[in-house]
């Protein structure tokens, strides 16, 4: 009974930089034809991507449901947001 089951494809991306070529656009619009939830995780880090503007943009270019984010100190956390 396919109604009922969902795809979701998880990656790793730290930057929205990384999805700024055309190879990776035509990829992420192919995936996201198909009705498949584009989730990814990574670590907040310093001065790369530790800006929720960051967050946003890459939010939006992946047209995220779920975002993970961790963090690191003394112990390890992970946030889940919904959109």
């Amino acid at each position: 009974n396919k109604k009922n089951k969902r795809l979701a494809f998880m990656a790793h991306f730290n930057h929205p930089q990384e999805l700024k070529s055309l190879a990776v656009q035509q990829a992420i619009a192919k995936i996201l034809e198909t009705g498949t939830q584009i989730r990814t995780q990574s670590p907040i880090l310093a001065h790369i991507n530790d800006d929720p503007n960051v967050w946003r943009e890459l939010s939006a270019i992946l047209n995220l449901k779920r975002l993970y984010l961790s963090m690191r100190y003394k112990i390890s956390f992970i946030f889940i947001f919904g959109q």
